[in-house]
């Protein structure tokens, strides 16, 4: 159990920790390599398709590990974590808060989230903003995108999921690897969806790692709508960071970010990282760090 006050548990906790029974998640561990202080304790939560994986080399850069454990999660119904039938944001954010209280994380807990990652980031943070010292948000507004004709990627990864599901995975892996192909429109997009392709060892057929028809029946619920219903908000050190050529970032849309921060300044808390798209951290992993180094340096300031 967190060592938090009791006051503080009684208080703000019970009545926003959802009553279904959390997903038991998988991650990856990363211990801080001699810090010079007591590390924080990152918490990485990755998009959809993504894995714990996708953060592997990012975390362990020295420049990052001197400063942090990093505990990168599977989500509910991606990679080795537990499937759910059901997989809303307040849901997600319950079960990183699960996976707090079980791995016994008691202090200094900073949380990073990517596309729907930083979607449910963001429901954490007005649903938990009491545990935490620091949110990291990458390339994503608390915004519903889905409404505005200027964001067409929503309506173009539900087309995509919609066309993946109808694959049949029962046959050679070749041929799997063409199909995803022709439908995901880019090399790069198919060659990470395939990344959620497994073999089954028992049959010699592939399958989904992923729970694929639960992505595509809950897309409107992590994807479509941000809605800000708690009226909790967190106060405390942010860093907000999007590519300058993502699909994602519009900097008349900034002011949303009020909504769950209300101390948000573009100045002071946007980076825009030059030649890179939605995968900030993949386009351009070494001006990634530097910006999570350097927040994690103001933080022991």
């Amino acid at each position: 159990m967190l060592n938090f006050p009791k006051s503080l548990l009684n208080k703000n906790f019970p009545k926003f920790f959802s009553t279904s029974k959390p997903a038991h998640l998988n991650h990856i561990y990363i211990p801080a390599k001699k810090p010079a202080r007591d590390p924080y304790n990152l918490i990485v939560v990755h998009g959809l398709f993504g894995s714990a994986a996708n953060f592997r080399g990012i975390m362990k850069d020295p420049k990052i590990s001197l400063f942090a454990n990093s505990y990168l999660l599977d989500m509910r119904n991606h990679g080795s974590s537990e499937h759910k039938d059901s997989m809303t944001l307040k849901e997600m954010a319950d079960d990183i808060y699960a996976f707090i209280q079980e791995n016994n994380i008691k202090s200094k807990v900073v949380i990073l989230g990517h596309s729907m990652g930083a979607r449910v980031t963001l429901t954490f943070c007005l649903h938990y903003p009491q545990i935490l010292s620091g949110v990291i948000i990458e390339d994503m507004i608390p915004y519903d995108y889905n409404n505005d004709p200027r964001f067409p990627i929503y309506k173009k990864t539900k087309a995509l999921l919609e066309k993946l599901v109808k694959i049949d995975l029962n046959r050679g892996y070749q041929s799997v690897v063409e199909e995803i192909r022709a439908v995901s429109g880019s090399k790069m997009v198919a060659d990470f969806v395939m990344t959620n392709v497994k073999k089954n060892e028992a049959t010699g057929n592939y399958q989904w790692k992923c729970n694929l028809p639960v992505l595509l029946e809950s897309y409107s619920n992590v994807e479509d709508k941000f809605e800000v219903s708690s009226q909790e908000r967190f106060t405390g050190p942010l860093k907000v960071i999007f590519g300058d050529k993502s699909e994602y970032y519009s900097k008349d849309l900034l002011p949303n970010f009020k909504n769950v921060f209300p101390h948000f300044d573009e100045q002071k808390h946007v980076s825009v990282v030059k030649n890179a798209a939605h995968w900030v951290h993949f386009d351009q992993p070494e001006a990634f760090i530097e910006e999570i180094h350097q927040f994690l340096r103001t933080l022991e300031a």
